[in-house]
């Protein structure tokens, strides 16, 4: 009986928090009725208002004060959080070092428990490392996405080239449409139109969908877990790469070695092709996106796409001026 008490108190306390704006806001008849079964086994500890994903993130604990992360997603997407809690339950098995899936809430399909990482999100601490750390952490990232990528598909029925072409008409369209204009913006379209034909016979595997030093996590044991894969989709595993520009803007020498770490063997020439083709793509697509965000993220979006040419001071370069190669990256100390 105890649960269901402690379920019934906190009911009543949601509809208080209501008009308490740091503490849980429970606004629906549905969502005070969800967090009273809920709640009746957890309880909420904070709110986590971190990131750009539509989920609802709440840290929470059980009786014996074990921690976890509770994610609810939108109820259009229920199914896409089904298959995540999915794809990280495989991943945690073939030892990827993973969130822990713990439970899909058997009343909410859209509401998935993982468990509580300890730990620093990597990009507010990767700066404080040693040059020779940040490398070997980005090696690691590396090998971790190549893991992600190589996970079997149920369904690999898809051609990419024609799917991404058409995305990227629509990219190009919604960002001259959207009343902000980036300079050399004219430079992006080139890069874009110069290596689309790499697209051609790419293969498509899972992807992360938002690889990234803010969706990592790193432990006071040096351990590096990815997190947050709600974003996860199926594409060109190389275009996770699109990314990278959060990584390299915060460390160079992750960002090297990410790529480092992902390639068994020498780094092919199409990759890099790809990269620029990519990110080109990403500079456009990410100001109307940015829109519904403000200013601010606006900004952001403005400053990665300018980042994003500097790094390639040459019309016909192909590899970022702040990659370091492997045999380079041996001499960091």
């Amino acid at each position: 009986r105890l649960p269901l008490r402690r379920g019934a108190f906190l009911y009543l306390l949601s509809l208080w928090y209501n008009r308490h704006p740091k503490h849980v806001k429970v606004s629906s008849l549905h969502e005070r009725m969800s967090f009273f079964m809920f709640y009746g086994k957890y309880e909420v500890i904070k709110v986590l208002d971190y990131g750009w994903s539509d989920d609802q993130k709440y840290l929470i604990q059980d009786y014996s004060g074990n921690k976890y992360l509770l994610r609810r997603s939108p109820e259009s997407k229920k199914q896409h959080a089904q298959d995540e809690f999915g794809l990280v339950q495989r991943l945690r098995n073939m030892g990827l070092i993973v969130h822990e899936p713990i439970e899909m809430i058997a009343q909410q399909d859209n509401e998935r428990i993982y468990r509580w990482i300890d730990g620093n999100m990597l990009q507010d601490v990767i700066i404080e490392l040693s040059a020779k750390h940040q490398y070997e952490l980005g090696m690691h990232a590396g090998i971790s996405l190549r893991a992600i990528h190589s996970l079997k598909l149920e369904d690999e029925e898809m051609e990419w080239a024609s799917y991404y072409r058409e995305r990227v008409i629509k990219k190009i369209e919604n960002y001259r449409q959207c009343g902000i204009k980036l300079e050399q913006d004219d430079v992006l379209v080139q890069w874009i139109r110069a290596y689309e034909h790499v697209l051609d016979s790419r293969p498509v595997t899972h992807q992360h969908g938002d690889y990234h030093p803010g969706n990592m996590v790193l432990t006071s044991n040096c351990d590096l877990f990815i997190i947050d894969f709600d974003r996860h989709s199926i594409g060109d595993p190389w275009e996770e790469y699109n990314r990278i520009a959060w990584s390299a803007k915060i460390s160079p020498l992750f960002a090297s070695g990410q790529i480092d770490g992902y390639f068994t063997d020498e780094i092919p020439e199409d990759f890099f092709k790809l990269l620029k083709y990519y990110l080109a793509v990403n500079a456009l697509g990410s100001i109307p996106w940015a829109l519904k965000f403000g200013e601010t993220e606006i900004n952001v979006m403005i400053e990665q796409a300018q980042l994003i040419l500097n790094w390639y001071p040459d019309e016909d370069q192909i590899i970022p001026n702040w990659y370091v190669s492997g045999v380079d990256a041996i001499k960091i100390r």
